[in-house]
């Protein structure tokens, strides 16, 4: 969403190149807008990971324990 924030902004600037404070206020606009839920977004990609790694870690014991028993069960 940044990257089509920046875009309209060029794209404000190349088509009204006089107008400074008209593009920046289109600019705040849109870059609050792509930005609102940043943190959500980051705090998934941080914290989602570690479930998803203690079960894989408690899966690999588990294979392990299968394999150290002579897949008995």
């Amino acid at each position: 969403m940044l990257g089509r924030t920046l875009s309209i902004y060029k794209i404000c600037l190349k088509t009204y190149p006089e107008d400074w404070p008209g593009c920046g206020k289109t600019f705040d606009y849109h870059y609050v807008e792509a930005t609102k839920y940043h943190w959500y977004y980051a705090a998934f990609m941080a914290f989602a990971p570690i479930p998803l790694a203690w079960l894989a870690v408690y899966g690999v014991i588990g294979i392990w324990r299968w394999i150290k028993r002579g897949f008995a069960t």
